[in-house]
């Protein structure tokens, strides 16, 4: 992929971590797995290509790339349906692997290093907003 197309696929997934959603991201519609606005689509262009990164907002631990590509067909818009059974076939594999012993040890990980991040983030605001800092 372009560099520019990376960075804005990059961009749209931190404003996703953050709980935002990039100007370019759109839910992803399509099979059961797809519904409640759980799996977004960032669309990316560059010149006459299109790119497209989809994830997935679904667990609290992380957001999950589950697919980037470039857009092959040129008729419409819709996404291939080799890409929708790819993306489908990750999000079961997902739920599959969160249900082990080792996939529930790194979703611990992964919750206590975002504790961690929330608690860094509220202290620097509280830093900022002291009034004996100004």
């Amino acid at each position: 992929m372009p560099t520019s197309v990376r960075l804005e696929i990059g961009q749209a997934l931190w404003l996703a971590q953050t709980g935002k959603k990039g100007a370019k991201t759109k839910p992803l519609t399509g099979p059961k797995e797809f519904r409640g606005a759980k799996v977004l689509e960032i669309v990316s262009d560059d010149g006459p290509n299109t790119y497209r990164g989809v994830y997935t907002i679904e667990f609290e631990e992380a957001v999950y790339l589950l697919a980037a590509f470039q857009k092959k067909s040129k008729r419409g818009i819709a996404t291939p349906q080799q890409d929708i059974d790819k993306i489908v076939d990750r999000i079961k594999r997902l739920h599959r692997d969160r249900d082990t012993p080792e996939g529930n040890a790194v979703i611990a990980v992964l919750l206590q290093r975002k504790a961690a991040r929330r608690t860094e983030i509220d202290r620097q605001k509280e830093l900022k907003n002291d009034p004996k800092r100004k």
